[in-house]
Parts: C-alpha cells; structure tokens; sequence
C-alpha cells in the first residue's frame, strides 16, 4: 500500500523519475528450512529459485523496460541498467559492471551463470570482479587497476 501510494506522489513530480522496489534477501530461516525440509531435494542449494527475488520498476515517462526483461539479472547488475535507461552516463566502475553483466546474468558463490553472448574475454572478465569484490576486504587496489583496464578497452 504505502509503495502504491508513493508511486501515486511521484506521478505529481515535474523531473523524470524512476522507482526500483525488491528484497535484496530473505531472513535467516534456517530452522524453517530444516524442520520443512526445504532444501531436501537440493542439499547444495544450487537452485536458481533460492536466490531470485521479484522487484517492480516504475516511471513517470515513458521508458524502455526490454533490457530488464532477462531470466536473471544479479541484484550488483542492476544499478547500471538502470543509469543506461534514464540515459545517464556511466562511471568507470559502473561501465565494468555492465561489461561483466553482458558475460552473466548471475555470480554467485555457488554457481556462476553465463550470459548467452559476450564480447569480452568472460574468464579475465570474471577474475577482475573476483579481485574487485575481494578489494572491499584486502584493500590491495584491485579496483584502480581494473578501473584503468576498463578505461583503456573503452579508449579502444
């Protein structure tokens, strides 16, 4: 109710704008899971249905939603579809993002899903968001060095 009836306030506003609604996750119910057997036919929880998660864009213009219209689509994956839609530019660190969601759809810990077509090298694609997501803990300026390969292939 409350999300329909901010979606109601931003059909007055006089800019462009976008609303992305979704739950980036479930809470901890593990000994749900367990007691129901949940996870029964899926001990490795590989399943793509244990990790999806609805969301709703909404706009006050008129706005493509196609790109947004893929089986899976990581939750990381989203922010620069959505800068790309409202027509801003990207940084280069959200243009990385974007190369590395046009090799796949999802990455995860437990399994990694490939996107159909990719125009870049996916492995070193793949081990640069590796180290990138791994420089959040070590610090060892993973992201500089990515960031300046990004800029150099889109140099090219």
């Amino acid at each position: 109710q409350k999300l329909k009836e901010f979606a109601e306030y931003l059909k007055t506003v006089d800019r462009p704008t976008i609303l992305i609604a979704f739950g980036d996750h479930l809470p901890n119910l593990q000994e749900v899971y367990d007691r129901y057997g949940f996870f029964k036919e899926d001990t490795e929880r590989t399943n793509l249905k244990n990790y999806q998660t609805p969301f709703v864009v909404w706009s006050n213009y008129k706005l493509d939603k196609k790109p947004l219209k893929q089986p899976y689509i990581a939750a990381s994956f989203v922010a620069p579809k959505l800068l790309k839609l409202a027509g801003l530019p990207l940084s280069d660190y959200y243009q990385f993002i974007d190369n590395v969601s046009n090799c796949y759809s999802a990455i995860h810990q437990k399994f990694v899903k490939e996107a159909p077509t990719c125009n870049f090298n996916n492995k070193a694609l793949l081990k640069d968001y590796e180290n990138l997501n791994r420089d959040v803990l070590d610090g060892n300026n993973h992201t500089y060095k990515i960031m300046q390969n990004t800029q150099i292939e889109m140099e090219k």
